[in-house]
C-alpha cells in the first residue's frame, strides 16, 4: 500500500512539473516534445512578423496576414504552444489564383488547419544558415499550404526574415517545397507547385 501511494505521488508530481514547465521557443529545447509543457514565445520573437504584408511585381501580387495564437493545446503531442497563423491571397494577370483571407474571421478553424501555421524560431546558424544575419537575429519558419492544390506529397514552408531598409518595413519571404510528390509509375503530375510560385519575395506593409 505504501508503495502504491508513493507511486501515485510520484506520478502526480511529475505531471504537475510538466504542466508548469515553460519552454522558450527560442531555445534548443523547443525541438523537444515534453508532455504538458508550454512552448512559449517568451522573447516576443513573433511580434515583428505579425500583421499584413504585400508583394507586387508586374502582373503578380501577393498579400499575407499573420497573427499570434497563444496557449494552444496540441492534442497530438499533449503540449501547449504559441503559434503564428495566417492566410493569404495571390493574384496573377488580374486572375485571383488563391484567396483564403476570409478564413481569418473564422475562429472555429483549428490553427493546424490554417494555410499558414508554425512556431519555429530560427537562429543565425539554423539551417539553412543565414550568413548575413546579425548574431542575435531571429527568423521564423512556418508551414505553407494551398487549399486549391490537392496533390499527395506536395507541401511547403516559408522562411521569414525582417530586412527593413531606409525606415521602410520589409519582410523577406522564401517559399520552399518540402514534400515529395507521390506518384504511381508512369504518371505525370498535373501540377508540381502551388499557385504561389516557389522563390523569394520582398513584402512591405500595405
Amino acid at each position: 500500500m505504501k508503495n502504491i501511494i508513493f507511486f501515485f505521488v510520484l506520478v502526480s508530481t511529475m505531471s504537475c512539473n510538466a504542466q508548469s514547465q515553460t519552454i522558450s521557443l527560442s531555445s534548443s529545447s523547443a525541438r523537444s516534445s515534453i508532455a504538458g509543457a508550454y512552448y512559449k514565445d517568451t522573447e516576443n520573437d513573433f511580434i515583428s512578423f505579425l500583421g499584413s504584408w504585400k508583394f507586387t511585381n508586374g502582373n503578380k501580387s501577393f498579400y499575407i496576414t499573420l497573427s499570434k495564437k497563444t496557449f494552444y493545446f496540441d492534442t497530438t503531442f499533449n503540449i501547449y504552444e504559441d503559434l503564428v497563423v495566417g492566410e493569404y491571397r495571390y493574384v496573377e494577370n488580374n486572375v485571383e489564383k488563391t484567396n483564403t483571407l476570409n478564413l481569418l474571421f473564422d475562429s472555429a478553424i483549428d490553427p493546424y488547419d490554417r494555410n499558414i501555421v508554425g512556431n519555429t524560431v530560427m537562429q543565425k546558424t539554423t539551417a539553412p544558415i543565414c550568413s548575413d544575419c546579425e548574431v542575435d537575429e531571429k527568423r521564423l519558419s512556418l508551414m505553407f499550404d494551398d487549399p486549391t492544390i490537392n496533390v499527395k506529397g506536395l507541401s511547403g514552408e516559408i522562411e521569414l526574415r525582417r530586412v527593413d531598409q531606409a525606415g521602410v518595413e520589409r519582410l523577406k519571404m522564401i517559399l520552399r517545397k518540402t514534400g515529395n510528390l507521390i506518384l504511381q509509375d508512369g504518371m505525370v503530375p498535373e501540377v508540381t507547385s502551388f499557385n504561389v510560385p516557389f522563390g523569394t519575395y520582398i513584402l512591405t506593409r500595405p
